[in-house]
């Protein structure tokens, strides 16, 4: 029985977002956000990717290649996220 065959006829759309992380509370923030869009069961050209400026300094962390400068430009969360 093929599980995935009922998930072919859908379409839909995956986005990932990357995040700081950690335990700090305070320093939390999304930095980049990429979506696909997924018809009858492929992966379409047509994608979505951006960084974010979360609007502050980010820590330096081992994990985190991104720069300030990487992100300044970038547009805020609230820019791109349309309620």
């Amino acid at each position: 029985m093929d599980l995935n065959k009922h998930w072919k006829s859908y379409r839909y759309c995956v986005v990932d977002l990357e995040g700081i992380g950690g335990q700090d509370r305070e320093n939390k923030a999304f930095l980049e956000i990429a979506a696909v869009h997924i018809i009858n069961g492929k992966v379409k050209e047509d994608y979505y990717h951006t960084l974010i400026n979360p609007k502050r300094r980010v820590l330096k962390r081992p994990w985190i290649k991104l720069t300030n400068d990487d992100l300044k430009n970038a547009p805020t969360f609230g820019e791109i996220v349309i309620c």
